[in-house]
């Protein structure tokens, strides 16, 4: 059975998912957090469950939904980033788009992979399947739990 916890993050209010199930892997959607507390809310619940984090996955790449990905990619050495691979200008273009918003970041680091419609996600014994969802980002994707048991 999948877990979703919520967090809400930025000056931008932005949902961050954290969906883990019984086998402790946990994947992060759209890692939002910004600064210190935000930081230490989702690491901290992260290691008080004894999370395993296998990756970072993003609904789409506005500089909103990637404020923590450097971030959780420091903290979490060899931690998978996935997006779609439309998302790529986004993040090459993050610090500026920040800069606009008051926003001082790092350079958002490339993914490690990319996502396409249709993909499956493991997470531990459970999966997500990607959706292909274009229209508020072109490159936008949403997330479907694949064998949650309600």
């Amino acid at each position: 059975m999948i877990h979703i916890k919520t967090f809400v993050f930025n000056p931008f209010q932005v949902n961050t998912y954290l969906l883990y199930d019984d086998s402790k892997e946990c994947v992060i959607i759209d890692t939002a957090c910004y600064d210190d507390d935000e930081r230490k809310q989702i690491t901290g619940f992260i290691k008080k469950n004894d999370l395993k984090s296998k990756s970072l996955i993003c609904t789409h790449g506005h500089v909103d939904h990637i404020l923590g990905i450097k971030y959780m990619m420091d903290f979490f050495p060899g931690i998978l980033f996935e997006i779609n691979e439309d998302g790529v200008p986004f993040l090459k273009s993050s610090q500026s788009y920040a800069s606009v918003f008051g926003l001082d970041i790092e350079q958002a680091p490339l993914p490690t992979g990319y996502l396409r419609d249709g993909d499956i996600i493991k997470i531990g014994n459970s999966s997500l399947q990607v959706l292909s969802t274009p229209g508020h980002a072109a490159e936008a994707s949403a997330y479907i739990i694949k064998n949650r048991n309600l």
